[in-house]
């Protein structure tokens, strides 16, 4: 079954944050940016998954539209 962001969300508030986790992992490397940011928050809080803060860094990055380049003009 492919799951959306919205529905991922109802998961996690149901408790069920591992099985949140995957989807919104899943859904971030699809290149949905609001599933990389709640992605990036489970990571950073270890919440249904191990604390990682480098690669929350890199999805919070990623969620923000964020261009390096950009950044410095």
């Amino acid at each position: 079954m492919e799951y959306n962001v919205k529905q991922a969300n109802v998961i996690f508030m149901e408790g069920r944050h591992s099985a949140a986790v995957e989807i919104y992992r899943e859904l971030a490397k699809g290149g949905d940016s609001e599933a990389a940011f709640n992605y990036a928050f489970c990571r950073l809080f270890g919440l249904g998954c191990p604390i990682d803060e480098s690669e929350a860094k890199s999805y919070f990055v990623f969620s923000s539209g964020y261009i390096p380049d950009a950044y410095y003009n």
